[in-house]
């Protein structure tokens, strides 16, 4: 797919964390405390980065 050609809506991809904040606690919860090495976080491919970078 040429970079000149937008993407489809609807179309991320994942990335994994080795840590994630719970939002009603603010815990921090470690991947490897449930036995996961990471937890796959969904990223929508629509959004802009904020940083712009």
């Amino acid at each position: 797919m040429p970079d000149d050609e937008p993407k489809p809506p609807g179309k991320g991809g994942m990335i994994f964390r080795p840590y994630k904040t719970n939002p009603k606690t603010g815990e921090v919860m470690w991947a490897r405390d449930y036995g996961l090495r990471a937890w796959p976080i969904p990223v929508d491919g629509d959004k802009p980065n904020p940083e712009g970078a």
